[in-house]
């Protein structure tokens, strides 16, 4: 229609007029480009409106603007509590399961106890005759079981620091040693290609698992206490039944050797951290491989499942932590900061924080939703080998090549 108006109070379009028949808004004359025109003025205006049929005025939208992420807050650093000094290098740290005491292992061939509470070193426990590399309590607190270059085994009573028993059998390194959850059993791996299984009362040798072809560099008992997993630098991870000492399966799929083994909390899954820079997830039940986690770069040195068994947390040469989805496999998050490798994660008893430890001589301590780095812990002069979170979540205690071991406040300052 030629010379049609349009009301711009309701929308109204029709022959020229001075009013709008329908409300009795003055009109506008022409057509769709004076709607156009009065648009564009009323958008100046920071106007806009609904539509030519509408008549319905409304603010206009801001202009669209790209999304740019706000940087990840800095973290805060970590207060360290007290550093308890040793002869040597400090290769283990572990926590008491009431959190009141923190055991180390040293390559002054020592076994030290230290009081949470005051850092005072309560005693020190000699005998090994070479590098303790591994250190761990029972589940009732009262013994701490140690494992040397010495080619033994140890079993020491916490409350006074004597020294129950020496394992002796293994003929190179025991790299590795852990109580059953029930406490009956200590557990060790060696260069020597072997595990033995040792009953924790007496120090009598149950059995000895052979099979492997190079050295076996981590152990570690199932939840239910029937099992042991092992892993060598010869690929493979094996599961032995403890009763027996039978090898139930034996799976290859690591080609640089395997680092780290640990069981998920429902004893359904064994996870391993590799040479090759892998993570594997391996069925119990059955030994099949699960998942292979790719991404990082250089040797996974630690492996760790959260209390929940939803996540596994890895440690690696190439100065990362990753978190993996134990469902899919699927990477959750990469932790970037640490300048050097990194060779120890655990997760915190509520799942909410993974602590890492590395050769950057620093402690850092990770949002496990996020990936996110809360806080990091600066005072080591060396090498961080090993860290650990005690029971209740608020302590990490650090084991350092500088021959001290450090016990940190999550959340402090």
């Amino acid at each position: 229609m030629t010379g049609e108006v349009r009301c711009a109070n309701c929308g109204w379009a029709g022959e020229p007029a001075e009013a709008c028949p329908r409300c009795g808004h003055p009109l506008t004359a022409g057509g769709p480009g004076a709607w156009s025109d009065l648009a564009r003025t009323l958008r100046a205006l920071g106007l806009g409106l609904e539509g030519p049929s509408s008549g319905l005025l409304k603010p206009a939208s801001p202009p669209e603007q790209e999304e740019v992420p706000l940087p990840a807050p800095e973290p805060k650093g970590m207060k360290c509590v007290w550093f308890g000094a040793t002869g040597s290098s400090v290769n283990s740290v572990a926590f008491s399961p009431d959190g009141r005491w923190v055991a180390s292992g040293s390559g002054d061939d020592t076994v030290r106890v230290w009081e949470v509470a005051s850092g005072r070193c309560r005693w020190v426990g000699k005998g090994h005759t070479n590098n303790v590399r591994s250190v761990v309590f029972s589940p009732d607190g009262r013994w701490v079981a140690s494992g040397s270059n010495d080619c033994t085994v140890r079993v020491w009573e916490v409350s006074s620091g004597r020294c129950r028993w020496v394992g002796k059998g293994h003929t190179d390194w025991v790299n590795s040693v852990v109580f059953s959850p029930d406490g009956r059993w200590v557990a060790s791996g060696s260069n020597d290609r072997t595990v033995r299984v040792w009953e924790a009362s007496s120090g009598r040798c149950a059995w000895v698992g052979e099979g492997h072809t190079d050295g076996v560099r981590s152990v570690a008992f199932s939840p239910d206490g029937r099992w042991v997993a092992s892993g060598s630098g010869d690929d493979t991870v094996r599961l032995w039944e403890v009763s027996s000492g039978r090898c139930r399966w034996v799976r290859k799929g690591h080609t640089w050797g395997v680092t780290s083994v640990v069981f998920s909390p429902d004893g359904r899954w064994v996870a391993s951290g590799g040479g090759d820079g892998t993570v594997r997830v391996w069925e119990v039940s059955s030994g099949r491989c699960v998942w292979v986690g790719k991404g990082h770069k250089g040797i996974v040195e630690s492996v760790a499942f959260s209390p929940d068994g939803r996540w596994v947390a890895s440690g690696s040469n190439d100065c990362t932590v990753r978190v993996w989805e134990v469902s899919s496999g699927r990477c959750v998050w990469v932790g970037k900061g640490h300048t050097g490798i990194v060779a120890s994660v655990a997760f915190s008893p509520d799942g909410r924080w993974v602590a890492s430890g590395g050769w950057d001589r620093t402690v850092r301590v990770w949002e496990a939703s996020s990936g996110r780095c809360a806080w990091v812990g600066e005072g080591h002069t060396n090498w961080v080998n090993s860290v650990v979170f005690s029971p209740d979540g608020r302590w990490v205690a650090s084991g350092s090549w500088d021959g001290k071991v450090g016990l940190w406040e999550v959340g402090g300052p």
